[in-house]
């Protein structure tokens, strides 16, 4: 008998799991926030920071957070989770099929969804999609995204679509739920039509609850109702504007003046926010990893675990989660955060010992210099030199560099022209994702290591079947990396949603995209 794992959930078959995932669906998923009855209509105002650079998913940067906002509105994905029970919830998929030792996903699409031209959404348009993701020179933007050795995309009939992967993927379906960038399909007819064409990056067509009304670049992007929307039931608002505003204090003070009713909030303003009483804060589980600082391993002195000790024997890991917020806690220990479904609660990091420290730098007996290339925004500055302050005391002598951002940054690293740097460990949606990148054979290996006592952890990773097995084999992968220390978690910032009281249904997200086009207004 097959089991079916969903979540942190198991059923003895997908006809008994697809009964609870409709339960949650029509009980509770979208309907936490309020006892009320929805309103429809209303205008939602949102601040985001940067413009659109158009609507083409290979010219928009998947990186960006922002342009993101506008983009998920007009699309939509085939499954969501529940961001309490960690359940999956059918939305334009409704069923999925793990084939082939998980090397072959096979998803069943909802019928009568429609885009907003009106044509139905059908398996062509996935792989023409994918077959065009896949087939770019972009590629390399989605790899992550896309899970571990995606191949191809097949369309074995009308409503039924493969993704072949080269290597068993057993995360996919929780992947493809959070990483939903990579989804904003379009009609194989529209794609065919526009290939070439310098407009296609100027408006979309997508099954999202929202379509394109006015572009004021640089300044205001405003959304109407795609009126062949499928869930009717979830689409309340009439209309969407997201208003560019250039730093992240002015978003805030637009929501403090009523300007703006809804927005994310990096996790440094969550203090000030909270302060504000006219202010509501939401606060999940980010899934995609959490902050510290790498390692260049291909140089001295950083090829050598002696220093690695001493550099995080050096650091009073606690103290410095407070440098931001000014209030210490405890430092995390996993790769996951608190809360997260396969968070590891027993992994070990190298407690804070300056005695320790000392003693390993004088046995390595070379005067240790080493320049640190910081984020060049304030509060990071500020956390770059907490870090400076405690590695002077045991005789470490580091240079900040206020280092480039976006791709700029991205050269640097490329380069190995750096010591240590400042860096997200990593996307955490799913043990088959986590570390990936630092196996000696990976081409996202940015860190330079060669360690084949990682190489083979991560291999039973990927080798171990059912959940608790492979949260094993996470957690112990996790460990090694720690023993090696390889890597430096300092911070796993929790996702701040900030809102006006009249905004319902705000549902916490299990990723940095917030699903804001279920939200009503009760004004």
């Amino acid at each position: 008998m097959r089991i079916i794992e969903i979540g942190t959930f198991r059923f003895r078959n997908l006809s008994a799991a697809l009964t609870i995932i409709t339960m949650l669906f029509v009980g509770s998923a979208f309907n936490n926030a309020s006892d009320a009855a929805p309103k429809k209509g209303g205008i939602l105002k949102i601040s985001i920071l940067n413009d659109m650079r158009g609507f083409d998913s290979l010219k928009v940067p998947i990186t960006g957070r922002q342009r993101a906002f506008v983009m998920q509105a007009f699309h939509e994905n085939l499954f969501d989770i529940d961001p309490k029970t960690f359940e999956f919830i059918p939305r334009t998929g409704v069923k999925a099929e793990a084939l082939e030792d998980t090397k072959r996903w096979r998803i069943t699409l909802r019928k009568g969804v429609k885009y907003s031209n009106g044509e139905e959404l059908t398996s062509a348009d996935y792989k023409a999609h994918f077959d065009r993701l896949l087939g770019s020179k972009f590629r390399g933007r989605f790899v992550g995204s896309l899970g571990p050795r995606l191949n191809r995309v097949e369309a074995p009939s009308k409503y039924v679509v493969d993704f072949v992967f080269s290597e068993p993927s057993p995360g996919w379906k929780t992947i493809m739920t959070l990483n939903n960038l990579v989804w904003w399909v379009r009609p194989k007819g529209y794609l065919d039509a526009n290939k070439g064409k310098k407009s296609f990056n100027q408006n979309t067509v997508g099954v999202g609850p929202y379509k394109l009304k006015k572009w004021r670049r640089g300044s205001l992007v405003v959304l109407e109702k795609n009126p062949h929307y499928w869930d009717k039931a979830n689409q309340h608002v009439d209309e969407i504007h997201l208003k560019v505003l250039k730093t992240q204090i002015s978003r805030l003070q637009a929501l403090q003046a009523g300007q703006a009713d809804y927005l994310w909030i990096p996790p440094m303003l969550a203090g000030k926010a909270a302060k504000d009483k006219s202010i509501k804060l939401l606060k999940s589980v980010n899934w995609f990893g959490g902050l510290g600082y790498a390692f260049n391993n291909s140089i001295a002195p950083f090829n050598d675990i002696r220093v690695r000790k001493a550099l995080l024997h050096a650091l009073d890991r606690d103290k410095l989660t407070g440098v931001l917020t000014k209030k210490p806690k405890k430092a995390p220990n996993s790769q996951y955060a608190k809360g997260h479904p396969w968070e590891c609660k027993n992994v070990k990091q190298l407690e804070y010992n300056p005695g320790k420290a000392k003693a390993l730098l004088k046995e390595y007996g070379k005067p240790v210099k080493i320049t640190l290339v910081s984020n060049p925004l304030r509060g990071l500055v500020r956390v770059s030199e907490a870090f400076q302050a405690y590695w002077k005391e045991v005789g470490i002598d580091v240079t900040i560099k206020p280092g480039p951002r976006g791709p700029q940054l991205k050269r640097l690293i490329a380069s190995k022209k750096y010591d240590f740097w400042f860096d997200n460990f990593g996307d955490n949606s799913d043990p088959s994702l986590v570390g990936m990148a630092y196996h000696s054979k990976h081409k996202g290996n940015r860190y330079s290591i060669k360690d084949p006592k990682i190489d083979a952890a991560i291999a039973k990773v990927k080798a171990a079947r059912g959940r608790d097995a492979r949260h094993k084999a996470s957690c112990d992968y996790q460990q090694v990396i720690a023993d090696q220390a390889r890597f430096l978690i300092w911070e796993q910032a929790k996702v701040v949603l900030a809102f006006r009281p009249y905004v319902k249904n705000v549902i916490a997200p299990n990723n940095i995209y917030p699903k804001y086009q279920r939200v009503w207004l009760d004004k």
